[in-house]
């Protein structure tokens, strides 16, 4: 069976809040930390830990494919495109979320010989555990996904790493990478490794009142 690697290289930065010279109260409802704790004027924000959350994204996908042959010839070489990623998740509890998202190719894919079209997608299911550091949420993704090449699929193990940071009560930006397959097998005289990987950047906007 063919296969295809994703892989995306995504930058995200967050600034950094100014503080003013203003002096504050140890303690008592006009504190600093009172002040800035999320209530009132801050600029802090918190998205809801429960509830369903609709994500889109932009994925680079690298797939590191290489091959070789009884008789000595082979080769190696790197495998890029573009994907649109669409999320679907619910939040079952603070700590841990479920999450379905499709990817597709966007364009021609790339290679070192020239770029050629083709028609690729993947299917996954994670479990999301995650924890929350300040407004930072670190999390994991482990789950299984099917992934499908003009007429040929492939189904594997899927993992993955990220984390996300609120824009605003209901939104949060987030950046990730997942492992969708990575094997090797031997047909015939024929070798073959694949190792496809996503880098991801995207939004998602939450619910918690869905249902």
């Amino acid at each position: 069976m063919k296969k295809i690697t994703l892989s995306l290289v995504a930058m995200m930065t967050i600034g950094s809040n100014v503080l003013t010279a203003e002096s504050y109260p140890a303690d008592g409802p006009n504190s600093y930390k009172a002040l800035h704790s999320g209530n009132g004027t801050s600029t802090r924000y918190s998205t809801n830990n429960k509830g369903f959350y609709l994500g889109l994204a932009y994925s680079f996908m690298r797939d590191n494919s290489e091959f070789q042959i009884t008789n000595g010839a082979g080769g190696s070489g790197d495998i890029d495109g573009n994907l649109a990623t669409i999320i679907s998740g619910f939040n079952f509890h603070k700590n841990a979320a479920v999450e379905v998202r499709y990817n597709h190719l966007v364009g021609d894919v790339s290679t070192s010989f020239g770029s050629f079209s083709t028609s690729y997608s993947n299917i996954s299911l994670f479990l999301k555990p995650k924890v929350k550091i300040e407004q930072t949420t670190v999390y994991a993704l482990l789950g299984y996904g099917q992934s499908k090449l003009e007429n040929y699929t492939d189904e594997d193990f899927q993992w993955g790493f990220g984390a996300s940071y609120p824009v605003s009560k209901q939104t949060d930006i987030f950046i990730d990478y997942t492992n969708l397959y990575n094997n090797e097998q031997t047909i015939g005289n024929i070798y073959g490794k694949d190792n496809v990987h996503l880098f991801t950047f995207g939004i998602n906007i939450h619910f918690p009142n869905a249902i």
